[in-house]
């Protein structure tokens, strides 16, 4: 997910969420946390002029978009499929790669949920409807919350699985190959 996070398209538009979408590039999550708490805050309090929500509204609305086109795995495959097609690969190294995106279904899932909520967010700016943007805000949050948790376990993992590999490493024989 962090690898499709950082092909993330910055918005050219400079506004109130900037460090928002450039802490989500990143895949920093507690960062992007902290931003969405910086841009409540300043709704809430009534501190964003009608200048910086409609530039607010407008990279959410390019964030949505991109998270959109990210999430979209069929699009997806079919562009990777006739990539690799030119690249004259081979028939079953094509279907392995299309099985490692069907793989990342359910993260791109995730994204999926994150971009309507962001969509959500920008419609109720939109409609200069504070109520409702505070709410996807608040819903947007715990997606991050939850998206940064699935990351710490995966890394976890990973982790886990290197060790592995280094102890099953480590035991084979270098004289007999683990032949015994």
């Amino acid at each position: 997910m962090q690898k499709q996070l950082e092909k993330l398209k910055l918005s050219a538009d400079k506004g109130p969420a900037e460090k928002f979408q450039e802490a989500l590039k990143h895949g920093d999550m507690k960062k992007a946390i902290d931003e969405l708490n910086k841009i409540s805050e300043q709704l809430k309090k009534g501190q964003m002029t009608p200048e910086e929500k409609k530039q607010l509204e407008k990279q959410l609305a390019h964030m949505k978009e991109q998270l959109q086109k990210m999430a979209n795995i069929e699009e997806r495959k079919k562009q990777l499929e006739e990539q690799l097609k030119k690249a004259g690969m081979p028939q079953e190294q094509i279907q392995q790669e299309l099985a490692k995106l069907d793989a990342q279904a359910q993260e791109m899932q995730k994204i999926q949920e994150l971009a309507e909520k962001i969509g959500k967010m920008q419609e109720a700016l939109a409609q200069n409807d504070m109520e409702k943007a505070m709410e996807s805000l608040e819903m947007s949050k715990a997606d991050l919350q939850k998206m940064m948790n699935d990351l710490q376990e995966l890394e976890m993992l990973n982790e886990a699985m290197n060790e592995l590999q280094d102890m099953k490493n480590a035991m084979v024989c270098k004289n007999c190959g683990g032949g015994g």
